[in-house]
C-alpha cells in the first residue's frame, strides 16, 4: 500500500514533457519509508521539426502507455481534450449508456486535496490527508 504520492513538475518544454512522479513506499518491516520516482513521459507531435500536426499523442509511465488522446488527429489542445472528453462522458451518462463521468465524492477528495497542497505550500509543513465520510 501505498503511503503517499508526489509529483514534481519538472516540465522541459520540449515536444515530449516529462514529470518525475514519485511514490512514498513503507519498508515491509516497518522501518523507515523509501523515496522511489518515476517518470511520467508526454508524447507531442507538431513542434520543432516535426510535420505530423500538432497534437498530444499519449502519456507514458514506466514504459507503458497510461493515456491515450481519444481526439487525435483534431488538433484540439490539452484544455480541450479535456473538455471534449468530459462532454462525451456526460452525453452517455445523461443518455443511460454509462456511468456518471466525475461523481460528488471524487470531487469533493480532489478539492480536499488541493486544500491540503495549498495549506502545505503556505505552512511549509507536511500536510496529511485520509479518507472522508464522503468518498464511501
Amino acid at each position: 500500500m501505498l503511503n503517499g504520492l508526489y509529483v514534481m513538475l519538472a516540465k522541459n518544454l520540449r515536444p515530449s514533457a516529462s514529470y518525475t512522479c514519485g511514490y512514498v513506499l513503507p519498508l515491509p518491516n516497518g522501518g523507515p519509508t523509501t523515496p522511489v520516482e518515476s517518470r511520467l513521459l508526454r508524447r507531442q507531435t507538431g513542434l520543432d521539426l516535426n510535420l505530423e500536426g500538432n497534437d498530444v499523442e499519449h502519456i507514458s509511465f514506466d514504459g507503458r502507455v497510461v493515456y491515450r488522446n481519444p481526439f487525435r488527429g483534431t488538433r484540439l489542445s490539452e484544455d480541450d481534450v479535456a473538455v471534449a472528453d468530459l462532454l462525451e462522458l456526460t452525453g452517455a451518462w445523461a443518455r443511460g449508456e454509462g456511468p456518471e463521468p466525475y461523481p460528488l465524492a471524487e470531487g469533493l477528495q480532489d478539492h480536499r486535496l488541493s486544500l491540503a497542497i495549498e495549506e502545505s505550500v503556505a505552512t511549509g509543513r507536511v500536510v496529511a490527508t485520509g479518507t472522508e465520510a464522503w468518498a464511501g
